[in-house]
């Protein structure tokens, strides 16, 4: 089934902003489906932190936070320096000021890169970590995991690449294994995936 069909119905001949093509297929397709962009944005991320860090159901975040407290300084020390840390779809960052912390404490100095839809999300997040980590860089990118991903491809540091929670899982299960594909193609065998 090509882009714009679904089940028949032909989303070319229909007056359709062309960003907002990706939301009507996955509302008429038969897995219904929201790309992940249209639903975190900055408002979509302060909720889903409130629910992840107080909901006593949502479990997955402390979860995560718990076990990123024990092994934050084992996968610190498989750094060199200069690394830069970047994260898809980092929101607050809340639970990757664990990394930041044990790779300071290792190299000193850190550039981190939060790539988020939520622009504005990640760039008030960045002057406060910035703020509070002497030594922490932080440049913030705007936009879709790829374009972050293709955005750092031409830096020459060393990179670790971390998707924590699940920012993989919202990505359309569809285009999961084109995405990898097109990251490992980015990355080499000098820089890490954390997922």
């Amino acid at each position: 089934m090509g882009a714009g069909s679904v089940v028949g119905f032909d989303l070319t001949s229909c007056n359709i902003a062309l960003d907002l093509t990706p939301v009507v297929e996955g509302l008429i397709s038969k897995r219904k489906r929201n790309p992940f962009w249209y639903v975190w944005d900055d408002k979509g991320s302060e909720i889903f932190e409130k629910i992840a860090t107080t909901s006593a159901t949502y479990t997955l975040w402390k979860r995560e936070f718990t076990l990123l407290q024990r092994k934050c300084n084992e996968i610190a020390s498989k750094t060199t320096s200069p690394t830069i840390l970047v994260e898809l779809g980092s929101g607050a960052s809340s639970k990757t000021r664990l990394i930041i912390e044990a790779m300071l404490k290792q190299h000193g100095s850190l550039t981190f890169v939060p790539v988020d839809i939520a622009k504005d999300t990640i760039t008030k997040v960045g002057k406060e970590l910035e703020q509070n980590y002497p030594g922490l860089t932080v440049e913030p990118f705007g936009g879709l995991f790829m374009d972050g991903i293709r955005h750092l491809s031409s830096r020459e540091e060393n990179k670790m690449l971390l998707f924590l929670g699940s920012s993989f899982s919202n990505v359309c299960m569809y285009e999961q294994v084109d995405m990898m594909k097109e990251i490992r193609a980015q990355l080499t065998s000098r820089h890490l995936i954390r997922i």
